[in-house]
């Protein structure tokens, strides 16, 4: 019985063209490392009004939520992760011939979202050690649904859906 929501795998970005919806490539990102870890942030799109006499908000025309996922590879990340982020901020940064999606945990796959990067900026660092250096740190990478959208919360002991997908532990 697990004690979480969403699943627990890797984090899984697909590019599909803009115009044909084709498929155009699929990223397996790594696991987040254990400090930041993945983290989803929501914030509620509906309009809200006061009332003057009482002071009472009054919430309607709601229309989900604008998620944020951000992706915290700060401690460590592989040479090979820093190449499928460069790839997905390229595709990023020609909105009208590609769309990104992300399924946030390989092992929920009813969980997919259309997304764009927050932001184009990101750091990159190297651990101590010179040429034995055990490899980079720093990256963050912050995704934004370009809609507002249900979560979609998964309880991972209800998935009655076969992995079609390996999942890296």
């Amino acid at each position: 019985m697990a004690n979480f929501i969403n699943g627990y795998s890797y984090p899984v970005v697909t590019v599909k063209d803009y115009d044909t919806n084709d498929l155009i490539d699929t990223i397996y990102l790594d696991q987040c490392n254990l400090s930041g870890g993945f983290n989803e942030s929501y914030e509620e799109d509906f309009k809200r009004n006061e009332l003057e006499k009482t002071g009472r908000y009054i919430d309607f025309d709601f229309k989900g939520a604008r998620i944020v996922f951000s992706l915290d590879y700060s401690q460590y990340v592989r040479k090979s992760n820093i190449a499928k982020i460069e790839l997905i901020h390229m595709y990023n940064s020609n909105p009208d011939s590609y769309k990104i999606f992300l399924r946030p945990r390989a092992d929920a796959q009813a969980r997919e979202f259309e997304v764009r990067l927050l932001d184009g900026s990101w750091e990159l660092g190297i651990h101590t050690g010179g040429a034995f250096s055990p490899g980079n740190k720093l990256p963050v990478i912050k995704f934004v649904t370009t809609t507002p959208v249900s979560k979609d919360f998964i309880d991972p002991d209800n998935l009655s859906i076969f992995s079609q997908y390996k999942v890296k532990f």
